[in-house]
C-alpha cells in the first residue's frame, strides 16, 4: 500500500478531477440503484453510504450532481402512456421515497446544510429571495393550519418548497466561497452533462425514450433541460478571453441534453434569457456573430448525424410560437392553454380569497385526488393562497430574474455564477407553464443553490468586483467544502 501511494499513481489518486469522477459516479450508480427499488439490499445501502459520505466530502457538488441526475417524475404515470421510461424515471426515489414522512432529497439536503454551517466561515449574502421564499412557506403553513390541516403536514408537503430552497442557499453561498467549488465546477457539469447525453442517446436510439405523452421524451423533468440549457447559454456567453475547451463541451453536452428534454418551456426559457443576456452584454454583436454561426454548424452537424433532431426542434418552436398567439395544434399546448383560461377565470370569481388551499375548480388539471393543479405558477398560487400568495410568488420571480440581471452585468465571473444567474433568469419562463417552485422538490433546491451561488458577487461592489473574486481564488485554502 505504501507503495502505491508513493508511486506513479499517487498524483491520480490525489487529484482533484479524480476525486470528483468518483464522487459523481458514485452518486449516479446510487441513483440507479435506489431506482431499481432494491433499497433493502446491501449492496444498495452500501451505496447510500457512499452518496452520504460524498455529501460530506463535498456537499455542494455532490448535491448539484444529484439534482442533475435524479429526475422527479412519478412512475405511477406511466400507465399514462409510457411503454418505457428510459431516463425519465431515473432516480426518482430520491423524491417519492421518504423515511419518517420525509423525503430522502430533503434529507440530503439537511445534511449538505449541517456540513457547511459547521465548516463554513461567516458572510453576509444578499438575503431577498431566500426571505421572500421562507415568507411565503411561513404564510402557506398558517393557512393550512387555518384550513383544518396539521401543522407538521403542511409543513412537509405543501411548505417544503421554502425548507429545499432555503438550505440550499446555504450550500450555494458556502460553494461561492470555496476554492473547491472554483476548481471543479466546471468538470463537475462537462462529465455530468456528458454522462447524461450518452446514457439519453443510447435510450434514444434502442427506443427507450417515451415520456408519459408517448411522445421521444428521454428528460421529460424540465428541471434537466433548464439546468443544461443555463450551462450551455453560460458556457457559450462566457467572454473569449476566459472561455476554454471545456466549456465547448459543455456547450455542445447541454445543447444535446436540452433537445432530448423536448421541452418546450426550456426552448422558450433558453431563448428568453439569451436575448436578455445579449442586451446586457459589453460585446453584443461579436456575440451575435459567435452565436449565428454556432448555430449554423450546429444545425449542419444535426441534419447529418441526427436529422430527427431538426424535426423535433422544429416542432418544438413551432409549438412555442403557436402558443404566443393563443391557439396551437398540439394537444399538450391546448391543454396548458385551456388552464390558464379556466383559472383566470375562477381567479377573476374569487380576486382576493381564491377558491382557499383545498378548493378544486372544475376542467383543471388535477392530480388524482390531490389539491388543485394549474400549469401557471402565478395561478397556482392565487387561487389556492389568495391574492397575497399571487403578489408574494410575483416578487419572488422578480428578484430572482433581477439579480439574475445584475450578476451578468459584473466583471470578472466566473462560468458558475454564470450558469447559476442565467438559470434564474430563465425560471420565470419555466414557471408560466406550471407551478414548479412549490409543487416539485427539484426546483426550489436547485433555484435555492443557484440564488446562493451569486449571493456573494451581488454582495461585493461592483467597482471590486474583479479583485475580490480574484483574491478570494487566490487566497489560502478554506475550510469551506464545496
Amino acid at each position: 500500500m505504501s507503495r502505491f501511494r508513493g508511486g506513479v499513481a499517487a498524483p491520480l489518486v490525489s487529484s482533484r478531477l479524480t476525486q470528483l469522477i468518483v464522487a459523481v459516479g458514485a452518486s449516479a450508480i446510487a441513483a440507479r440503484l435506489i431506482s431499481s427499488g432494491n433499497t433493502r439490499t446491501l449492496a444498495a445501502g452500501a451505496i447510500a453510504l457512499v452518496v452520504v459520505g460524498a455529501l460530506m466530502r463535498w456537499p455542494a457538488l455532490t448535491l448539484v450532481s444529484l439534482l442533475i441526475v435524479c429526475q422527479e417524475l412519478d412512475p405511477g404515470l406511466a400507465s399514462q402512456g409510457s411503454s418505457s421510461g428510459g431516463l425519465v424515471y431515473l432516480g426518482y426515489q430520491m423524491y417519492f421515497r421518504t423515511l419518517g414522512r420525509v423525503s430522502l432529497l430533503t434529507l440530503l439536503v439537511v445534511l449538505a446544510l449541517g456540513r457547511v454551517l459547521i465548516a463554513a466561515r461567516p458572510f453576509p449574502p444578499r438575503r431577498t429571495a431566500v426571505i421572500l421564499v421562507l415568507t411565503f412557506g411561513a404564510y402557506i403553513t398558517l393557512l393550512l393550519w387555518a384550513d383544518g390541516t396539521s401543522f407538521t403536514s403542511a409543513i412537509n408537503q405543501d411548505a417544503r418548497f421554502a425548507i429545499l430552497f432555503g438550505a440550499c442557499f446555504a450550500v450555494g453561498v458556502a460553494a461561492a466561497n470555496s476554492k473547491e467549488w472554483a476548481r471543479s465546477a466546471v468538470p463537475l457539469f462537462q462529465w455530468v452533462l456528458s454522462g447524461m447525453v450518452v446514457l439519453g442517446l443510447y435510450l434514444a436510439a434502442t427506443g427507450q425514450g417515451q415520456g408519459p405523452t408517448g411522445d421521444s421524451v428521454i428528460f421529460y423533468d424540465a428541471a434537466t433541460g433548464a439546468m443544461a440549457g443555463a450551462a450551455m447559454l453560460a458556457a457559450v456567453l462566457t467572454p473569449s478571453t476566459q472561455r476554454t475547451g471545456r466549456l465547448w463541451w459543455i456547450a455542445g453536452a447541454g445543447l444535446l441534453v436540452v433537445i432530448l428534454s423536448a421541452r418546450r418551456d426550456v426552448w422558450a426559457a433558453v431563448i428568453v434569457a439569451l436575448l436578455l443576456s445579449l442586451m446586457f452584454a459589453q460585446d453584443r454583436m461579436r456575440l451575435i456573430l459567435r452565436l449565428l454561426a454556432g448555430a449554423a454548424v450546429g444545425l449542419f452537424v444535426l441534419a447529418v448525424v441526427l436529422p430527427s433532431a431538426l424535426t423535433g426542434i422544429g416542432h418544438q418552436l413551432s409549438a412555442i410560437w403557436g402558443a404566443t398567439q393563443g391557439t396551437a395544434a398540439d394537444a399538450s399546448v391546448k391543454g396548458h392553454l385551456s388552464d390558464i383560461s379556466v383559472g383566470w377565470s375562477a381567479v377573476k370569481a374569487s380576486l382576493f380569497s381564491g377558491v382557499g388551499p383545498s378548493g378544486h375548480v372544475a376542467g383543471l388539471v388535477a392530480e388524482g385526488t390531490g389539491p388543485l393543479y394549474i400549469h401557471n405558477q402565478v395561478l397556482e398560487s392565487w387561487l389556492r393562497f389568495g391574492l397575497l400568495g399571487a403578489v408574494i410568488i410575483i416578487a419572488i420571480q422578480l428578484v430572482l430574474l433581477v439579480q439574475g440581471l445584475a450578476t451578468l452585468r459584473r466583471p470578472g465571473i466566473d462560468f458558475s455564477a454564470r450558469w447559476a444567474a442565467t438559470l434564474l433568469i430563465m425560471a420565470p419562463v419555466s414557471l408560466l407553464t406550471a407551478p414548479f417552485l412549490t409543487t416539485t422538490q427539484r426546483w426550489p433546491g436547485i433555484l435555492g443553490f443557484a440564488a446562493g451561488l451569486i449571493a456573494p458577487v451581488l454582495r461585493a461592489r461592483p467597482a471590486t468586483d474583479a479583485a475580490e473574486l480574484a483574491g478570494r481564488s487566490s487566497a489560502p485554502a478554506d475550510p469551506v467544502p464545496a
